[in-house]
């Protein structure tokens, strides 16, 4: 069995053009506003470490899934959010093979609301906290890849998109970077 909490470990990330048509794009009533949008990532991962997101679901009530943060998501419900991927999985043979890869959720800021380190697709002290959370209460495990990602609002008014993953260094976990792109 696999372990992909191994930092050594690599993992990939593809991104079909029909998902990537789906992932959000950060408005000025969002950054105004200040809400973030949350989503599943679905889609297939292999033993090799791949990752690939077929479809993007976003999730119109949080309610049982998340406690919402301004920038950051906290009390993840996974289990909650695999059934909501198992679902999809039943609305046709084209969605059969798909799983819950990973989460997408928006961090409707710009970079003058930010520490001067801080990039808005960068995740949160909380976002670390609640997705760690989640492989020490072994909601999720090595045993697959799993993948969280933030798409953030660029100074260009474009949004970028950054992915990470848990890894376990030492006798801690800790979330490194997978890729960026805008």
């Amino acid at each position: 069995m696999e372990n992909f909490l191994k930092p050594e470990r690599r993992i990939s990330v593809e991104i079909s053009n029909q998902a990537f048509e789906h992932f959000p794009e950060i408005s000025p009533e969002e950054l105004e506003s200040k809400q973030e949008r949350y989503f599943l990532l679905l889609g297939n991962s292999g033993i090799e470490g791949s990752v690939k997101i077929n479809g993007v679901m976003q999730l119109e009530d949080t309610t049982g899934f998340y406690q919402e943060g301004r920038e950051s998501v906290a009390g993840v419900n996974i289990s909650a959010l695999k059934s909501i991927a198992d679902g999809v999985r039943t609305l046709g043979p084209e969605y059969t093979s798909w799983h819950f890869v990973g989460e997408m959720h928006t961090h409707p800021v710009i970079q003058e609301e930010l520490d001067v380190n801080q990039r808005s697709h960068h995740p949160s002290e909380e976002d670390i906290q609640a997705w760690i959370a989640c492989y020490e209460r072994g909601e999720l495990t090595g045993d697959t890849p799993f993948i969280f990602a933030i798409a953030g609002a660029q100074e260009n008014g474009s949004t970028g998109y950054a992915y990470y993953r848990v890894v376990k260094e030492s006798d801690r976990l800790v979330v490194v970077s997978v890729a960026e792109h805008d």
